[in-house]
Parts: structure tokens; C-alpha cells; sequence
């Protein structure tokens, strides 16, 4: 991660419940990755 995705984190899974972000990471795929990252710096 870099350093705004590390600061989007905290509203990431205040939002959306560290149950489904941690199943989220879990699942993870390249193709899937940017638009996390993308979802995340804008939080």
C-alpha cells in the first residue's frame, strides 16, 4: 500500500466492517486491486 491507501484504511473498514474488508483482502486479485486502491485513496 502507499501512504494515502494506509491513511483511507481506518474509514475503508469504519464504513465497511473490518469483517468484509478482511474477506475483501482475502480475495484479492490484480484485476481487482486497482479499483480497491482507487476506493480507498478516496476515502
Amino acid at each position: 500500500m502507499n501512504g494515502i491507501t494506509d491513511a483511507g484504511l481506518p474509514t475503508y473498514r469504519r464504513v465497511l466492517d473490518d469483517a468484509h474488508v478482511d474477506r475483501a483482502e482475502a480475495a484479492r486479485t490484480g484485476f481487482v486491486a486497482p479499483f480497491r486502491a482507487l476506493t480507498t485513496d478516496a476515502a
